[in-house]
């Protein structure tokens, strides 16, 4: 096996490694919402939810800044958005290309799996928006869904492509 081969072989089992976490944390989450009192050290039994705005299609990707915002995709209509400390609104980027997953790099950079767009990209301090990957060579990505950041700063995302499977759709391993 190539290191490249290797490479691609690791990802693939750190990829199915965050869908099972991430199916377990979805099984579990109902159960925790329910929970009378609070959740202990996470949710204060006295915090009460609050709307603070309407009108958003289809909400996902949220990652929190270290300042208590909050940073989230809106991805039908192409869009992300910041909640600063204060409350407000506005839109970070437009034509994402049905971003989904958000993450944060050490610098402050903010990532974006771009589903539509089938590559990872980046966005600049100064607003530029760059392509980070779109695949290892002859492994070109589907739909980059989800991602994060590790304290290395190495970069994980999964990449389950289009739904609903379609027979003769080429499927890469």
């Amino acid at each position: 096996m190539t290191a490249l081969q290797d490479g691609i072989a690791y990802g693939m089992r750190v990829q199915l490694a965050l869908c099972a976490a991430a199916l377990l944390a979805v099984a579990t989450v109902p159960t925790l919402a329910q929970a009378p009192g609070g959740i202990a050290d996470v949710l204060v039994a006295s915090a009460a939810p609050e709307l603070v705005q309407e009108g958003f299609v289809f909400t996902e990707g949220p990652v929190g800044t270290a300042d208590g915002g909050l940073y989230f995709s809106d991805i039908r209509v192409s869009r992300v958005f910041y909640l600063d400390p204060t409350g407000k609104i506005s839109v970070v980027r437009e034509n994402t290309n049905g971003a989904n997953g958000l993450a944060l790099t050490r610098d402050g950079e903010l990532l974006f799996a771009e589903g539509d767009g089938k590559r990872i990209t980046k966005r600049d301090k100064d607003g530029t928006i760059t392509n980070v990957t779109e695949g290892p060579p002859g492994v070109p990505l589907l739909a980059p869904n989800d991602l994060l950041v590790d304290s290395k700063g190495g970069i994980y995302f999964t990449d389950p492509g289009p739904r609903p499977v379609v027979p003769g759709r080429p499927t890469y391993v």
